[in-house]
């Protein structure tokens, strides 16, 4: 289920656990035309191909974060092999994010 700009939630066990993923900021918003179509396409992209749900809502909130940079519902859609490359892009930004460090008596003035 599409939660806009708080990002998407899902359950796979009939509602016993939620599980949330975040809204993503991969390019300034120019219109939310289309942003659920593009939830929809990009999550079940993922489960046509195999894919286990958590990746496929992962994929699904890229592209919808991707999709919502573009005015008009045709434009700002990607192929599979954009969102895979988008997906590593922004895994690779996260990754290296989490592994700075913070500031902190080990790091004095890092944030």
């Amino acid at each position: 289920m599409g939660l806009g700009s708080a990002g998407a939630a899902m359950t796979t066990d009939a509602g016993a656990t939620v599980t949330m993923m975040p809204a993503y900021d991969v390019r300034p918003v120019r219109s939310t035309l289309g942003a659920g179509d593009a939830l929809a396409a990009g999550f079940l992209a993922g489960l046509v191909q195999g894919m286990d749900p958590q990746r496929c809502l992962h994929r699904a909130c890229l592209f919808a974060g991707y999709k919502i940079g573009a005015v008009g519902a045709t434009e700002g859609f990607l192929t599979g092999s954009e969102l895979t490359l988008l997906e590593a892009a922004v895994d690779h930004h996260a990754a290296a994010a989490e592994s700075e460090p913070t500031q902190g008596p080990e790091h004095p003035g890092r944030i």
